[in-house]
C-alpha cells in the first residue's frame, strides 16, 4: 500500500523524493545480533528498577524463579526485593547484546502490571515489543471513564479478543494502564483504538477497519493501491437537542408605563353588584353555591356507579390464539441451550425435587418416541434402548421422591443423567443425518416444556459442584471410600451404587482442580471394587482403563515404583500403551519414593467439630437448659446455653409449622445462589462485594415484612426473648430482611464472622439499599431451624469448640459485637455440610441502629453482659 506523501514546504524540513526510498521486499526480517559480534561483553554496567503493587507479591515470588533463569540465560541479573516492593534487572560483565537490558526492563513492568510470566517472557524475543498506554488521565469524569474502559474489553471479553486477534498482541486492561504486547505493527494499532476509545469512538469502528484492511491485504493487485476508497469513513452527529420546557414564557412587549394597580376586593364587589347586597342575600348567595356544588358531586358520583352496569362493547376481531411451543425441531438451537446453560441446581435440594419430577415426563415421553419409531419398523439406536431399560429399573425403586434426594449418592446419580445420559440420547435422536419425524417432534415437544419449567438445562457445572459436595463429605466426615461409592453413608444406603463412569467423573474433575491425593484415593476404591467383582478379567478394557489412570495419579504423587506395580499384571497382555508406561514409571524410580500422607485440611478444628463434639465432659456438664424470662413476665424462652463466653444459645420452639410453610412457599419462588462478600480480594485489596463463591453452596431468598406483613409477628417474637429491636424499615432500618436459604448437595458454609466492620450512622458498601446504609454494623445473629435434618449440617463455632445441632422449630442466637461495640472474633462460625438430609434456615441479622437503649455499653472495654445462667 502507498502512503501518501506530504509534498508541501515544511520549516526546516527538505521535501522528499519518493524515487530516493527503498522499499522493503516482502518477508524481510531484521538480522540478529550474535554473541561473535560483541564477544568482549559491555564496557560498563546498567539496571533498571520497577515497583510492584502489594497484591502481586505472591505471584511474583512464585514465578521470580523462572524469571532469574530466563534473564540467565541472557546474562542479565534479576533482584526482587519484597521489603520495598521493588524488582531490579541489571547488566554482566558477560552481557553481550546491548539491547536485552531494555527488553528485561520491560519484562518487569508487564510483571508488575498483572501480565502473567507465560506472556510476559515473549517481550525477551526480537520482533516483539510492548507498550504501556495510560488511559486515567485521557477522562476526568470516573463513571465515564469506567463505561468507556468497560467497553474497550466487551461483554464477557469478546471486544478485547477481536483486537487481539486483529493485531496479534496480547492485551490486558488493568487499573488505569493498558498492557499492550506485540509485533511493533500491531502495537500501533492497539495504541490508536485504546486512545479513540477513550475519546468516546467505539471500538467497533477501528476493528471494522483492520478486518478490511486484513481482507485487502490478501490481494495481490490491491495491495501496492491506495485504500482510503475501500476503508468506511465514520462521521460523528451530536443530534442532541436541549430539552425544552413544558411552558414557554412569552416575553412582553417592553413599556415604560408601570403595571396596572390589582383590584381589591371591595372593587370586585361593586363591579359585580355584591356590594350592594345586604348581609341575608349574601348568605342566600353562598348556601345557593354551595347546594350547585354538591348537586355536581352527586351526579358524577352516580355517573361512576352507573358504569359498572353499562354492557361492554363486544369486540368483533377474533380472539388472539395462545402461544404454543413450537414443534419444528432446531437442533442447534435446542443443543445450544441444553450443553451452555449454568444453572445451579446442585446448589439447593428443592431445585433437585422439581428436576426429578421432570425426569418422569421425559421419560413417558421417551417411551411415546421408541414405541413410534418400532410401529413403523425403523432402526432404533441401541444407545436409547439401553438407557431406558436402565432408566426404567433405576426409576421403579426410587419410590419416595423426598427420601431420593435426601442421599448425595442419589443427587449425583440424578444430575450425571441429565448432563451425561440425556444428552447423548438427545445427539442419538437430533443426529445432523437423522430424519425428524413425527415421534422426534413430540419428545421435542416435551423436552422444550420441561426446559421451560426448570429455566435452563443442568450443565457440566452443576455435575462438578455434585462431584465437589462428595469430597467435601469424604473429607470432613471421614467416610469409608469403599462404602461411599456403593452408596453407604453412615447408615444410609443409596438406591444404587455409584457406576464406574460416575466415579470416574469425579476423578476427571480432581485431576482439573489439581488434588491428586483424593484422585488417587478414588481411583484405588474403584480398582478395589473391580477386583472384587465376579468375572473380573485383565483383558476388560474398562479395568485396563481404570489401572492405567491410578498408575497416573501415583505417579504424580512421586510413587513411580507403586504405579509400575500397578500394571505388572496387564503387562503379559502385550498391550504398548501398557508396556510403554510401565517402561516410563521404572525410568522414574527413584529412593525418595515411599508412601504419602493426606493433605493436612484447612480448619481441622472446623472439621473435628462437624463430626462431634469437641468439648471436654467437665466442660459440658457445666451447660445447662432452663426457661428464660422476657420482656412480657408470663412468657418464657426455652434456651439451651451451648456456650457461656461468648454466649451462643439454642432456643427452642420458637416458630410455629404455619410459618416454617409461610417462609418456604415464599422463598421457592424467589431463590438465587447464595453469594458473599470477600475481603481483600480485589485487585488492589479491596472487599468485593456479592461473589459467588464454593465456600458458601445454597440458594438465597430475602423476605421483608413491608411486603409480608404476616411476618411481623415473628419479629415481635425475638424482640420479646432477645429484647432487641428486629423491626424492618425502609430507611434506618433496626433489621436486615429474613434471609432464607436452602441448602444443596453437601451445603455448607465455611467459617467466616457475620460482623461487616460499618460504623453506625455512616455509609460504608456502597452497593448497600437504603434501608441499611446508616444501620451501622450486625449486633447480634439470629438463625430459625426449618427443618430437621438426618446427619450433618451443624452450626460450629471453632474459636471456642461450641456445636449447635439443628433441630426443627429452634433458633440460634448470639452477639457479634461487645458491649463496647467491638467485634467479637471468637464468633467465627460455619455450616458444616449436610450428609443425609435437606436443611433450610432463615437469619435474621439485628444492626446497631435502634439498641442505643436496649443494650448498653460496658463501663470497660472487656466487659461482659449479666445474662441468667439457670
Amino acid at each position: 500500500m502507498d502512503f501518501p506523501v506530504n509534498k508541501g514546504k515544511q520549516k526546516g524540513k527538505k521535501p522528499v523524493n519518493e524515487e530516493d526510498l527503498l522499499e522493503v521486499p516482502e518477508g524481510w526480517k531484521e538480522p540478529g545480533i550474535s554473541k561473535d559480534q560483541n564477544p568482549h561483553g559491555m564496557v560498563s554496567e546498567s539496571s533498571f528498577a520497577t515497583l510492584f503493587p502489594k497484591y502481586r507479591e505472591a505471584y511474583i515470588n512464585e514465578c521470580w524463579p523462572l524469571v532469574k533463569k530466563t534473564l540467565g540465560d541472557h546474562n542479565i541479573k534479576a533482584e526482587l526485593d519484597v521489603v520495598e516492593g521493588s524488582m531490579t534487572v541489571q547488566t554482566t560483565r558477560k552481557t553481550w547484546d546491548p539491547y536485552i537490558i531494555i527488553k528485561a526492563r520491560d519484562l518487569l513492568k508487564l510483571l508488575a502490571r498483572s501480565v502473567p510470566y507465560e506472556q510476559a517472557i515473549r517481550v525477551l524475543e526480537d520482533d516483539v515489543a510492548c507498550d504501556i498506554i495510560k488511559i486515567g488521565s485521557l477522562t476526568r469524569n470516573k463513571e465515564r471513564f469506567v463505561k468507556r474502559r468497560q467497553r474497550l474489553i466487551g461483554p464477557n471479553g469478546s471486544t478485547l479478543k477481536a483486537i487481539e486477534i486483529l493485531t496479534d498482541c496480547y492485551v490486558l486492561v488493568q487499573g488505569n494502564t493498558v498492557s499492550a504486547l506485540g509485533p511493533y505493527k500491531g502495537l500501533r494499532e492497539v495504541r490508536k483504538i485504546v486512545e479513540d476509545t477513550m475519546k468516546n469512538i467505539h471500538p467497533i469502528y477501528n476493528i471494522k477497519t483492520l478486518m478490511i484492511k486484513r481482507e485487502l491485504a490478501k490481494d495481490p493487485e490491491l495491495r501496492n493501491e491506495n485504500w482510503e476508497r475501500f476503508l468506511p469513513k465514520f462521521k460523528s452527529k451530536n443530534i442532541s437537542k436541549r430539552k425544552q420546557p413544558k411552558k414557554k414564557r412569552v416575553k412582553k412587549p417592553y413599556t415604560p408605563f408601570p403595571p396596572p394597580q390589582p383590584e381589591s376586593k371591595v372593587d370586585k364587589e361593586l363591579a359585580s353588584g355584591e356590594y350592594f347586597l345586604k348581609p341575608q342575600q349574601k348568605k342566600a348567595k353562598v348556601q345557593q353555591e354551595k347546594k350547585e356544588k354538591q348537586l355536581k358531586a352527586v351526579q358524577k358520583s352516580q355517573e361512576k356507579r352507573a358504569k359498572a352496569f353499562v354492557a361492554p362493547k363486544e369486540d368483533t376481531a377474533p380472539p388472539k390464539k395462545k402461544q404454543k411451543v413450537t414443534e419444528d425441531v432446531n437442533v442447534e438451537e435446542l443443543k445450544k441451550k441444553i450443553k451452555k446453560s449454568q444453572t445451579d441446581l446442585f446448589s439447593a435440594i428443592c431445585k433437585l425435587q422439581d428436576l426429578l419430577r421432570e425426569e418422569e415426563k421425559l421419560q413417558i415421553s421417551l417411551n411415546r418416541y421408541i414405541s413410534s419409531i418400532e410401529e413403523t419398523g425403523q432402526t432404533l439406536p441401541p444407545g436409547i434402548t439401553r438407557f431406558s431399560e436402565s432408566l426404567k429399573i433405576k426409576r421403579q425403586t426410587i419410590g419416595d421422591s423426598t427420601r431420593y434426594i435426601e442421599h448425595p449418592v442419589n443427587d449425583f446419580h440424578l444430575l450425571y443423567r441429565f448432563v451425561v445420559d440425556w444428552q447423548t440420547v438427545f445427539d442419538d435422536i437430533w443426529c445432523e443425518h437423522c430424519e425428524v419425524t413425527d415421534a422426534a417432534k413430540d419428545f421435542n415437544f416435551t423436552v422444550q416444556l420441561v426446559t421451560k419449567r426448570l429455566g435452563l438445562w443442568p450443565s457440566k457445572y452443576d455435575l462438578d459442584g455434585a462431584s465437589h459436595a462428595l469430597l467435601r463429605l469424604w473429607k470432613v466426615y471421614k467416610l469409608n471410600l469403599d462404602d461411599l461409592i456403593n452408596g453407604r453413608v453412615v447408615n444410609y444406603t443409596a438406591d444404587q451404587p455409584m457406576s464406574d463412569d460416575e466415579v470416574l467423573a469425579v476423578t476427571r474433575y480432581t485431576d482439573r482442580v489439581k488434588d491428586d491425593y483424593s484422585e488417587m484415593k478414588w481411583l484405588g476404591a474403584l480398582y478395589r471394587r473391580l477386583q472384587g467383582q465376579d468375572g473380573f478379567s485383565k483383558n476388560d478394557s474398562g479395568v485396563i482403563r481404570v489401572a492405567r489412570a491410578l498408575a497416573a495419579s501415583l505417579y504424580k504423587l512421586g510413587l513411580s515404583k507403586n504405579a509400575s506395580l500397578v500394571l505388572e499384571p496387564f503387562q503379559s497382555l502385550g498391550n504398548r500403551g501398557i508396556l510403554r508406561d510401565t517402561a516410563f514409571y521404572q525410568s522414574s524410580i527413584t529412593n525418595n519414593n515411599g508412601s504419602v500422607t493426606e493433605p493436612k485440611p484447612r480448619d481441622p478444628m472446623y472439621e473435628a467439630l462437624c463430626r462431634e463434639d469437641q468439648k471436654t465432659p467437665q466442660e459440658l456438664s457445666r451447660l445447662r437448659c432452663f426457661w428464660r424470662e422476657t420482656l412480657v413476665p408470663y412468657y418464657r424462652g426455652k434456651e439451651e446455653v451451648v456456650n457461656y463466653e461468648p454466649r451462643i444459645s439454642l432456643f427452642h420452639d420458637v416458630i410455629s409449622p404455619d410459618y416454617i410453610n409461610i417462609l418456604k412457599s415464599i422463598a421457592l419462588k424467589g431463590f438465587s445462589r447464595s453469594t458473599v462478600f470477600l475481603e481483600g480480594s480485589g485487585p488492589n485489596g479491596e472487599t468485593r462485594y456479592g461473589q459467588m463463591d464454593d465456600v458458601r453452596v445454597s440458594q438465597t431468598c430475602w423476605i421483608g415484612t413491608d411486603e409480608h406483613r404476616e411476618l411481623v409477628r415473628l419479629e415481635n417474637r425475638i424482640k420479646l426473648i432477645t429484647g432487641l429491636s428486629a423491626t424492618y424499615k425502609p430507611f434506618y432500618s433496626h433489621s436486615e430482611k429474613f434471609q432464607v436459604l436452602n441448602y444443596g448437595v453437601g451445603g455448607m458454609y465455611t467459617v467466616h464472622h457475620d460482623y461487616m466492620r460499618y460504623p453506625l450512622g455512616a455509609p460504608v458498601n456502597i452497593l448497600d439499599s437504603e434501608d441499611l446504609r446508616y444501620s451501622g454494623d450486625r449486633i447480634a445473629t439470629w438463625m430459625f431451624y426449618l427443618n430437621d435434618v438426618k446427619a450433618g449440617g451443624a452450626t460450629v463455632f471453632p474459636e471456642v469448640k461450641a456445636r449447635i445441632p439443628v433441630a426443627k422449630g429452634g433458633a440460634a442466637f448470639w452477639y457479634n459485637l461487645k458491649l463496647s461495640g467491638a467485634e467479637d472474633p471468637r464468633t467465627l462460625h460455619a455450616g458444616c455440610p449436610v450428609l443425609i438430609g435437606s436443611k433450610w434456615v432463615s437469619n435474621k441479622w439485628l444492626r446497631q441502629e435502634g439498641q442505643v437503649f436496649r443494650r448498653l455499653c460496658g463501663l470497660t472495654e472487656e466487659a461482659t453482659e449479666d445474662l441468667p445462667t439457670a
